[in-house]
């Protein structure tokens, strides 16, 4: 069994930083109060406001990450590994930037955060990535059986590697305890879906 978690707003609460950010930008009064969902229809109300939505999420998921907090609760849940009975825990966080200034990566690329438990004897297989799909994984608590198409490896605590994902893969515990690990995923995504700069207004009916 797998258990995913969302990172935005289920792991790290962003409302604050958002309206700290906005009103610094000045795309909102310095006494502004709400929550992210209502800043973003208040902020898409304004002349050019999809533009200006898409900076303020480029300054927060940029430089505003380290100012996020961790949602009550959140600690004691990810150190209870019992609570998941042996369950693979993942921490799911993809991210399409789409603004010019302040973005993690040049669209269309998507970056993903995992974290793993894998009980022993359990196991997990992985299909193939896109070609240029890059992950790096790093051991936190015990052993890792890790094999990429034809390729065998073993992480202990505190080792890392990084390979390309294109060919099939296979995670395993392999130890007597349990093993915990990180891991990065970076898909280059398709270079089709870069978002545009603009609409293209609709041709009159003829």
């Amino acid at each position: 069994m797998r258990i995913g978690i969302d990172f935005d707003n289920t792991i790290a609460g962003f409302d604050d930083v958002f309206v700290a950010t906005a009103r610094a930008m000045g795309l909102v009064d310095t006494r502004y109060h709400g929550h992210k969902r209502a800043l973003r229809d208040t902020i898409r109300g304004l002349p050019d406001g999809e533009l200006a939505w898409q900076r303020l999420q480029g300054r927060v998921y940029g430089a505003g990450m380290a100012s996020a907090r961790l949602i009550d609760g959140v600690d004691a849940f990810l150190h209870q590994p019992a609570q998941v009975n042996g369950a693979a825990l993942l921490v799911l966080a993809g991210v399409l930037a789409v603004s010019a200034i302040g973005r993690l990566t040049d669209p269309p690329d998507v970056v993903e955060l995992w974290d793993w438990t894998l009980q022993p004897h359990d196991s997990f297989d992985g299909e193939a990535h896109p070609v240029g799909t890059v992950e790096v994984l790093s051991v936190l608590i015990g052993r890792l059986a890790l094999r990429v198409g034809d390729a065998d490896l073993e992480l202990a605590k505190g080792d890392t590697a990084m390979f390309e994902a294109h060919a099939p893969h296979r995670y395993a515990c392999a130890g007597s305890e349990a093993v915990r690990f990180t891991m990065v995923v970076l898909d280059p995504g398709d270079p089709d879906l870069v978002p545009p700069t603009s609409i293209a207004p609709a041709a009159p009916d003829q």
